[in-house]
């Protein structure tokens, strides 16, 4: 008897794509909608494809790098009107 359901819509180039959202600060709810896929289906491909998993976490790891570099580089003046107390 095979698998009851949908096929996935799992696609191996989603680990390239999701780290360069990452390097564009984006979170996980944004790298999802820029898949095109549901925040549910996101979260289910990395427990199920661990090189989902895998680029997800380097993904979140070029984000929290970018948001870091944005306050650092605005805290010294690169972004006029920056308002440290909402960053």
């Amino acid at each position: 008897m095979g698998k009851v359901g949908r096929p996935s819509e799992y696609n191996p180039d989603f680990c390239g794509r999701v780290i360069e959202c990452g390097k564009e600060g984006m979170g996980k709810c944004e790298m999802a909608a820029e898949l095109g896929i549901s925040y549910n289906s996101f979260e289910r491909y990395q427990t199920e494809h661990p090189e989902f998993m895998k680029a997800v976490k380097d993904a979140l790891r070029h984000s929290q790098a970018w948001w870091e570099s944005q306050g650092r580089k605005a805290t010294f003046g690169a972004t006029p009107g920056f308002n440290a107390t909402s960053f």
